[in-house]
């Protein structure tokens, strides 16, 4: 079983955190601890995508809609920004009920 098979039914929740954009780079505020990251034009789009509704599976769909890459790479690209965005407190991953 890969990461991408095992985590596509969960669905990434934003944080409490301030969020905006800068031309293709975000900024993103923790309101815990006041710490700033900054997205990628790649991490910023899926970012954008995550809305406590899409599952991991959903956002792969509405990203590949949108980006001409191949679905492994992207899946493959996705969990290791996914897992970025926690060990950064972006996000929690909730398992879809």
């Amino acid at each position: 079983m890969t990461a991408f098979s095992h985590l596509k039914a969960y669905i990434p929740v934003r944080k409490d955190l301030k969020f905006r954009t800068e031309g293709n780079v975000g900024l993103v505020c923790n309101n815990q601890d006041f710490r700033i990251d900054y997205l990628n034009e790649t991490a910023l789009s899926i970012f954008q995508l995550i809305d406590g509704k899409r599952t991991v599976a959903d956002i792969v769909s509405c990203f590949m809609k949108a980006v001409d890459v191949s679905a492994d790479v992207f899946e493959h690209d996705l969990i290791e920004i996914l897992r970025n965005f926690q060990w950064q407190k972006i996000i929690i991953l909730k398992k879809k009920v």
